[in-house]
């Protein structure tokens, strides 16, 4: 037995433990005031159990539960193993690194051969993937091993991003020791490679974020080889797009795989349950607890609890600009609502419908055969004013969205007219509508031609307008945009995809444009970015005069 004090609530509480293959916990009796305390503290732990016969209760023996241990107990036998403060010296001689990026430099290799992982959660184009070459170049020249190096990303990340941005900065990195693949391949790197990576690079890490996932499970079974295989003497880095996740316990798995037991809670479930607020829901088949909001002061506790630990947010502050268009609708318009709120479709159905005429079009079914037929649409004619308004003014790149095929086509269609080069990015693939031998100019150093076409827009330097005009959930997760402008034409239904184009910029102080006709543009804007579907929309909030009316207000 050991006699221990836990420090709950300020104060030092008796606890005994017992270890044999689980470890017993305990408390002297009489119980103590405290020992429900006690109580849920052991109830975060991985693997406890009650034992109603023998009354007590045990924990599995884990290097997560002795940890926790360690920072339970008084005197507290843990220290942080992270430090944040360091200085920036990192230079280059024929590079120029953002004061956010040294930082995240500096912070990579502060790190390394300390048995750690660290995670960058830095926006979009902030230059991570040149922070991470740069601080494993950096490692090497201290002689620190960093090889073999595994890199998984998203597919759009690895085939397009990754690749381009090795070849445009070089990094004095030996090429052959770096396998650089999709989350899709892990399965596959682990069978055919007997010697783990020595340094491991996720992107866009937010793809492990559950720890049940397949995927999830083989990162942890990678992290597990890596600790056997060379003790401390390896290096973990996730880059995450600055997350200020809906859901806290999506931090839960990225932070496990840097530093096993640094939170709290032994799954993300019961960080889930920390940070919300709940109450129990009877809707005729039993009681169940339904989350109504999170608590404030608990997500600041987690996110104090970050950057004191594996996480370096970066201090580059967003300052976007929203404008939006509004386009008075034509009494036809208004009447195909009311035709459209009389036929006999689902909320969803309808609402579809509303968002096809607000783009100009209607799609129709002959047989087998889906097709636009195309009306014309006073917001299709602020769009293409807009669109000439821009490259009259010496834009020349921009980006925009709309939320079905037809609708890309037509504004690929305008866009062209205003003189602008098209790239088309949407489920058929990436496409060229502009000059001529820009599209089949392949450099040798891209490839392929989704590659070749992001290169292209990449290149400040040709002074061609380009727009990359699709769907928002169609350009890669990972693939960051050099453009001032971004014109939201129309959206799809998922507001993660919504999210996930914004981030495109790489910019901070992008200006983003909505186009609203009809009255429900507005609703499909707003519940957009209150981050909820659109399926969950009743027929009341489509249609209801009033609540359309309220909804414009906001």
């Amino acid at each position: 037995m050991i006699q221990t004090k836990w420090v709950l609530n300020g104060k030092a509480v008796p606890v005994n433990l017992y270890f044999n293959d689980r470890i017993k916990i305990d408390w002297p009796k009489p119980w103590p005031p405290s020992w429900r305390l006690i109580k849920d503290e052991v109830k975060v732990m991985d693997g406890w159990q009650w034992n109603k016969d023998k009354k007590e209760w045990t924990i599995t023996h884990s290097l997560r539960n002795m940890r926790q241990l360690a920072q339970l107990n008084y005197p507290c036998q843990w220290e942080n193993p992270y430090t944040h403060d360091h200085p920036t010296t990192i230079t280059h001689p024929d590079r120029q690194y953002r004061p956010d990026q040294a930082e995240l430099i500096q912070f990579i290799i502060n790190h390394a051969g300390k048995g750690l992982g660290v995670i960058g959660a830095y926006d979009m184009g902030r230059g991570k993937s040149l922070a991470t070459f740069a601080s494993l170049e950096e490692l090497k020249q201290q002689r620190f091993p960093i090889y073999p190096i595994w890199l998984f990303g998203p597919k759009n990340a690895i085939n397009i991003s990754w690749h381009q941005q090795w070849h445009q900065w070089k990094p004095q990195l030996d090429q052959s020791q770096i396998l650089m693949t999709n989350y899709e391949q892990i399965k596959n790197v682990m069978d055919q490679e007997s010697i783990p990576p020595r340094t491991l690079v996720l992107d866009e890490s937010i793809y492990v974020k559950n720890p049940k996932t397949k995927r999830a499970m083989l990162i942890q079974s990678i992290v597990k080889h890596m600790q056997n295989h060379y003790g401390k003497d390896y290096l973990i880095i996730l880059l995450c797009g600055r997350p200020a996740p809906r859901v806290p316990g999506d931090w839960w798995n990225q932070v496990e795989i840097c530093y096993e037991g640094y939170l709290r809670e032994s799954s993300p479930q019961l960080l889930n349950k920390r940070c919300g607020k709940w109450e129990m829901i009877d809707e005729g088949y039993g009681q169940y607890p339904k989350l109504i909001g999170w608590i404030p002061e608990e997500i600041e506790a987690l996110y104090r609890r970050l950057k004191k630990g594996p996480v370096l947010f970066s201090t580059v502050k967003e300052n976007r600009t929203y404008l939006l268009r509004e386009i008075e609708p034509t009494k036809e318009a208004l009447d195909s609502i009311k035709l459209i709120r009389d036929d006999e479709d689902t909320a969803i159905g309808k609402l579809t419908k509303l968002r096809q005429v607000s783009d100009g079009f209607i799609y129709t079914r002959s047989g087998d055969k889906t097709s636009a037929s195309y009306f014309g649409s006073p917001k299709l004619e602020a769009f293409s004013n807009d669109l000439e308004l821009l490259i009259h003014n010496g834009q020349n790149r921009i980006v925009v969205f709309a939320g079905f095929t037809a609708s890309v086509d037509k504004c690929t269609e305008e866009a062209v007219k205003a003189g602008w080069n098209v790239i088309r990015v949407d489920s058929r693939g990436w496409h060229w509508f502009g000059k001529r031998g820009y599209d089949t100019n392949f450099s040798r150093t891209t490839g392929r031609r989704e590659n070749h076409l992001y290169h292209l827009f990449q290149q400040q330097t040709l002074q061609i307008p380009i727009a990359i005009i699709g769907h928002t959930g169609s350009i890669g997760e990972a693939l960051t945009l050099p453009c001032h402008f971004m014109l939201f034409y129309s959206n799809d239904f998922n507001p993660k995809n919504r999210q996930q184009a914004e981030a495109r910029s790489r910019n901070p102080n992008v200006t983003i444009i909505d186009y609203a006709y009809l009255p429900q543009d507005y609703l499909v804007i707003n519940t957009l970015k209150r981050g909820e579907t659109l399926q969950g929309l009743s027929m009341g909030q489509i249609f209801d005069e009033e609540q359309l009316a309220l909804v414009r207000t906001v």
